[in-house]
């Protein structure tokens, strides 16, 4: 499942790391999977020393969870507790929009327009690792110009944990179309200074988007 390692390196820890975050992102680990640690050290050519910095980085970023005598696991949310991150993290980010919409210069509603031109090809519609990228980096347009590095912070720990569901959102179908018609709306609402309905309209993309992950998970553990 995983490569060896290259030996030169300088951080084995910080390598595994990020090849297990990721794992954990693409959903190739999935909630609840046991991390065995012999079988992870083997594949990865390391010794059992990095594997275990590596792991106790995941649990730091409360993506894994290590049980006393049984081991490390991925963690695993219930759809409820998926949906009130999404709705938490709509509320702080619909803040910032609020905040910022008079911060707003024209490069940086060009700069939104140019991230959603390019959402709507249909090539990048298909390679969702790529389009997570660039709808990641239309947030970031307006997050990032928010004056309180707390606020952005907090909502950056927020989000960071949700990338892990962001693959079985974007399998629900019409959630990358409609996320693309919800970019449109919160530009021109940037675009009009208005800052009330910008922060109704982040909030509400967020919100929604995990009320959807939210049923996706309940009919997927239905099966």
């Amino acid at each position: 499942m995983f490569k060896a390692i290259p030996k030169e390196r300088n951080s084995l820890a910080s390598v595994v790391f990020k090849n297990l975050k990721k794992a954990i992102f693409s959903g190739q680990l999935k909630p609840g999977e046991r991390l065995i640690e012999s079988s992870l050290a083997s594949q990865f050519g390391v010794s059992s020393i990095p594997l275990r910095e590596a792991i106790k980085k995941l649990e730091a970023e409360r993506l894994v969870e290590v049980i006393p005598y049984k081991g490390a696991r991925v963690v695993k949310a219930s759809p409820s507790d998926i949906e009130d991150a999404y709705a938490i993290v709509g509320v702080l980010e619909g803040y910032v929009a609020k905040l910022v919409t008079p911060m707003l210069e024209s490069s940086h509603i060009d700069r939104m327009k140019k991230l959603h031109q390019k959402m709507q090809d249909e090539g990048l519609k298909k390679d969702i690792k790529n389009w997570l990228k660039v709808n990641n980096e239309f947030h970031r347009v307006f997050v990032d110009l928010c004056k309180l590095p707390n606020l952005i912070n907090l909502i950056y720990e927020k989000i960071g944990p949700l990338g892990r569901y962001w693959h079985i959102a974007t399998s629900i179908p019409g959630v990358i179309d409609d996320g693309i018609e919800d970019h449109g709306r919160i530009i021109k609402a940037f675009e009009d200074r208005d800052s009330d309905l910008a922060r109704l309209l982040v909030e509400n993309h967020r919100i929604i988007t995990g009320q959807r992950v939210k049923e996706r998970l309940n009919s997927l553990e239905a099966i």
